[in-house]
């Protein structure tokens, strides 16, 4: 959405306009203010709610999304420290690791290779 320059409206445009009584016909004076009036009223009172609507969803989603994104930040910290002490480990060392966590390589036609694991992704500490 762009507003009468052509530049992109932000979220905080859009704010700004959900907060002005004007735009839905009501005059404040100070702390005292009008009742809807029609006749200066831009902006629909249906659509303004709904417009609210849609902000306040938008911001419980990127709220949500910085959750996941802080959780998985997490994840990706911890997998990379324990690449790093692998790939420094001597290779002794990297067998012994491998040992601790696969049980079985199995090779079948076709090279299909099938490994179980000692460990379960939330012992790894990886959500799925």
């Amino acid at each position: 959405m762009n507003n009468r320059s052509g530049k992109r409206f932000t979220n905080t445009t859009i704010q700004n306009i959900l907060r002005r009584e004007t735009y839905v016909g009501i005059l404040k004076c100070g702390e005292s203010q009008s009742g809807v009036i029609p006749e200066i009223q831009i902006v629909p009172q249906e659509l303004f709610d709904r417009a609210q609507e849609n902000v306040d969803r938008c911001q419980r989603e990127l709220e949500n999304s910085k959750t996941l994104l802080d959780r998985i930040r997490i994840q990706y910290e911890t997998l990379e420290t324990w690449s790093a002490v692998f790939s420094d480990s001597a290779i002794e060392v990297k067998k012994m690791i491998v040992a601790q966590i696969i049980s079985a390589v199995r090779v079948s036609r076709g090279y299909n290779i099938d490994i179980d694991f000692n460990i379960s992704f939330e012992q790894f500490g990886v959500e799925v």
